[in-house]
């Protein structure tokens, strides 16, 4: 099934977002999304809020933004979770709120995993304008990476392995920057 999405953008130099007008009452930000990551930990973090972390901190480095998620759902579209697992140090993202069962502020769910909130949203299926939004998990340590830059990595079909990371499919379709 296809949708046809038609968007009126209008940038604001001094933001990291876009604002989509659908309709006189209806407003959307089609909001970037920063890559931040811990050397240290093997931690990437993405957050859709540029104030969360700002340029980075001790810990985190900035690596820019990556894709571009809405702020609001459209029909169609999923929620983009996310979660933490502090043992573990890693930040973990899914369209699927049965991968850890939990979608309650601050409550662990399966894999010791926290949820944090949403990241934004994207599309469960291609639309025109977005991209696949990649999800790896790393192989000698716990750390998930996403993407929509298939050359990345090199791999994209699910149970595939490259650069020290296995494929595990598509979490959501996602505007690129």
């Amino acid at each position: 099934r296809k949708y046809l999405l038609r968007l009126a953008f209008t940038f604001r130099p001094q933001e990291d977002h876009h604002q989509i007008v659908m309709s006189s009452s209806t407003t959307f930000s089609l909001n970037g999304v920063h890559t931040y990551y811990d050397a240290t930990h093997h931690n990437h973090l993405y957050a859709s809020n540029y104030h969360e972390l700002k340029d980075g901190n001790a810990q985190y480095k900035h690596e820019g933004v990556r894709f571009k998620v809405l702020d609001k759902p459209l029909p169609g579209m999923v929620p983009i979770y996310r979660y933490y697992q502090k043992d573990k140090v890693d930040h973990f993202y899914t369209a699927d709120v049965k991968e850890i069962g939990t979608t309650t502020p601050g409550e662990t769910g399966a894999h010791g995993y926290t949820y944090e909130g949403i990241l934004g949203y994207g599309f469960s299926m291609p639309v025109v304008g977005t991209m696949p939004l990649y999800r790896y998990g790393a192989k000698d340590h716990c750390n998930h990476f996403y993407t929509t830059n298939a050359k990345e990595i090199g791999v994209t079909e699910a149970g595939q392995s490259a650069k020290g990371y296995i494929s595990e499919g598509i979490t959501a379709y996602v505007w690129p920057c």
